[in-house]
């Protein structure tokens, strides 16, 4: 498990990163789905697609819906995630 830290400029769009699954969802967690390019997250260079989101903020994000997962990230200025790397990145 590694801790990143993505610094965007006001919303989850500029953030450079699209998420699915939630509760409700078959496998009720979070889940990147893209990284855009050009983004903070690709320029990150850390996450990728399929990662498994744990934290934000150091708030777990398990349980909650897809909808509440995406409004924490909206809101934040700053994003400290916490995930599991779907493939070791080195």
């Amino acid at each position: 498990m590694r801790i990143l830290f993505i610094a965007c400029l006001s919303c989850f769009s500029l953030q450079g990163l699209s998420i699915a699954g939630g509760k409700g969802a078959a496998a009720n967690r979070i889940f990147v789905v893209d990284v855009k390019p050009g983004g903070p997250a690709e320029r990150n260079g850390k996450i990728q697609q399929a990662d498994e989101i744990l934290e934000v903020n150091e708030v777990s994000i398990r349980g909650l819906t897809h909808y509440e997962a995406s409004a924490i990230l909206k809101v934040s200025h700053s994003v400290k995630l916490r995930l599991v790397n779907s493939v070791p990145v080195h």
